[in-house]
């Protein structure tokens, strides 16, 4: 599905990530939006870094950021 097909997107901006990792130095520019997803359509991964997609509460989405089940750049 490309960005045309989603219905209400919102841009939530940008997001600029510099810090170390392991293996030297991550420089990042993340661009946000808030999609609603239409019924029937399911998220697909197009490039290898998203593990998964699924629908969850507020409270279990912040329970997994702080228990660290996300990345840094995904919290």
């Amino acid at each position: 599905m490309r960005l045309s097909g989603l219905h209400k997107l919102r841009d939530l901006g940008r997001l600029f990530v510099k810090r170390p990792v392991s293996d030297g130095y991550m420089v990042e520019h993340i661009e946000m939006f808030s999609p609603a997803i239409p019924d029937g359509i399911t998220p697909q991964n197009q490039d290898g870094e998203v593990m998964g997609f699924e629908c969850v509460s507020i409270d279990d989405l912040f329970s997994a950021m702080r228990d660290g089940r996300f990345t840094f750049e995904a919290r």
